[in-house]
C-alpha cells in the first residue's frame, strides 16, 4: 500500500507497492579514505615519443626500485640534416610563342589561353591610328566598361597564367601577342 504522506516515501522502501522497511544509508567515508589518483608508472611509451623524460639505465635500479627524482635530459642532435632549397625544376628552358589575332566590335575573342609556367604575355596593338582601340580582360564578358584600354601602337605586359580576351572599339583591329614561358625538361 502506498504511503499517504509525501515525506514518508523518502524514508521507506517499496517492493511491489509494499513497505518492507526503512531505507539503508551508507555512512560517510572517513577522512583520507578513497581511491587516489595513481598515474601510469609503466616504462612503455605505447608508440608515443616521450620527449624529455627520465632516462633510466639498468645500473640505476636497486631491487626493482627506481630513483624518480633523477632526470637525465636528452642531448640535442648537433648534426642537422643538410637541406638544399630548389627554386624550380632541375632544368628549365625559357621559350616563347608569337601570333597575331584580329578583333572585331561584335563579340569578345580569346587572345591568349591559360598557359602553365607563363611568366609574361606581351600584347601590342598594331594599328597606327590612335582611335583604333581594343579592350582586354580576363573573361569573355569584356566590354569597354570592364576591360583595359589598349590604343593604337600601345603595348601591355601581363604576368601570370590566366586567359585573356579582347574586343575592338570599332571596326577590326589586329593584335600581336608574345607569350614567354618556361618549359621544364
Amino acid at each position: 500500500m502506498p504511503s499517504e504522506s509525501p515525506r514518508e516515501s523518502a524514508y521507506t522502501t517499496y517492493t511491489n507497492e509494499e513497505v518492507v522497511g526503512p531505507p539503508t544509508y551508507r555512512a560517510p567515508l572517513p577522512e583520507g579514505y578513497g581511491v587516489g589518483f595513481f598515474p601510469y608508472r609503466g616504462t612503455q611509451t605505447h608508440g608515443v615519443d616521450p620527449g624529455n623524460v627520465a632516462q633510466v639505465a639498468d645500473e640505476d635500479t636497486e631491487g626493482g626500485k627506481v630513483d624518480t627524482s633523477y632526470y637525465e635530459p636528452r642531448t640535442p642532435d648537433i648534426d642537422p640534416v643538410p637541406v638544399r632549397i630548389v627554386e624550380g625544376t632541375l632544368h628549365e628552358y625559357q621559350r616563347f610563342h608569337t601570333w597575331q589575332i584580329t578583333l572585331n566590335a561584335v563579340s569578345a575573342i580569346m587572345v591568349a589561353s591559360r598557359k602553365d609556367g607563363r611568366q609574361n604575355l606581351r600584347i601590342r596593338n598594331f594599328s597606327t591610328v590612335g582611335t583604333a582601340r581594343v579592350w582586354i580582360g580576363s573573361d569573355a564578358n569584356v566590354t569597354n566598361y570592364t576591360g583595359y584600354p589598349l590604343s593604337g601602337n600601345d603595348e601591355v605586359i601581363l604576368t601570370g597564367e590566366a586567359e585573356v580576351y579582347g574586343i575592338a572599339d570599332t571596326g577590326t583591329v589586329t593584335l600581336a601577342v608574345l607569350s614567354e614561358f618556361s618549359d621544364p625538361e
